[in-house]
């Protein structure tokens, strides 16, 4: 659909009402991980980004209860996605990527994200943040 404004808007108007429609527990997180990657892909092009955001986040926040540990380098994409589009009002999505990150970082190191995060908190002026940020990032 890139390059074709009025098929993704379509697409993204589908996939909305899908997921309305569909039991979300017959599906596979994998799966639904990719869903909603695509669909945060379509609203950045649309140039929709608190929408983007949104479905990024749903990347790696699909069930706070049951983090999943798959498609690692995919998930990395999402997070390091959410932080280029977030501005300062997302600062609760990107201490929640902030912890989803940490569980990654336990499977595969990737410390290049720790940047972004870091370039985040200081762009918003969060200092608490980055200065706690740092002290974790210290410990691996």
């Amino acid at each position: 659909v890139q390059n074709n404004k009025e098929r993704c808007k379509f697409y993204l108007r589908k996939n909305k009402q899908l997921l309305e429609q569909l039991d979300k527990e017959e599906l596979s997180k994998d799966y639904l991980e990719r869903v909603y990657y695509s669909m945060g892909e379509a609203a950045e092009y649309l140039n929709r980004n608190n929408e983007a955001v949104l479905y990024y986040s749903k990347v790696f926040v699909i069930n706070d209860n049951d983090f999943f540990i798959s498609n690692i380098k995919f998930k990395y994409q999402a997070i390091e996605k959410l932080l280029n589009l977030s501005n300062e009002k997302n600062i609760t999505l990107i201490k929640e990527a902030e912890n989803i990150y940490f569980k990654l970082l336990e499977e595969k190191e990737t410390l290049k994200i720790g940047y972004k995060f870091l370039k985040y908190y200081n762009t918003y002026n969060f200092q608490a943040e980055e200065r706690l940020f740092l002290e974790k990032i210290n410990k691996i």
